[in-house]
């Protein structure tokens, strides 16, 4: 990954490193499109190495979740492009930590914002 690519995922805010995911699983995610066009594996092996990152560079929470937090928000975003990294990334390994990892990212779906989640309440009508 060149210093380029990686300006685009993060930027250092008060002596923090911020990542930005989405940013991250998209581009992994054209790695994955790159890959299923030419058939070169070069293009996986980027794409795990971000699947590694994910699993490095998270926010365990609670209620037995994870989540990716951007500047100390939860975005669905971010767990949503890291799903379906996931999702790709075990059709390629069938590697069951895929799956347990997934499981963990899917939980901040059923809890609200307020509690670190991505779920959202207005007017009593969830989201």
């Amino acid at each position: 990954m060149t210093i380029l690519m990686m300006l685009v995922f993060l930027y250092v805010k008060n002596g923090q490193w911020i990542y930005n995911y989405t940013t991250i699983f998209s581009f992994a995610l054209a790695k994955w499109q790159a890959y299923l066009e030419t058939g070169d594996e070069k293009f996986t092996q980027q794409l795990f190495k971000i699947i590694d990152f994910s699993f490095k560079n998270n926010v365990e929470i609670n209620y037995d979740g994870i989540i990716f937090l951007y500047q100390n928000l939860a975005c669905a975003m971010n767990q949503g492009e890291a799903l379906s990294l996931l999702a790709r990334s075990y059709e390629l390994t069938n590697k069951q930590e895929y799956i347990d990892f997934a499981n963990k990212i899917i939980k901040p779906y059923e809890v609200l914002i307020k509690d670190y989640g991505v779920k959202g309440k207005k007017l009593n009508v969830v989201f």
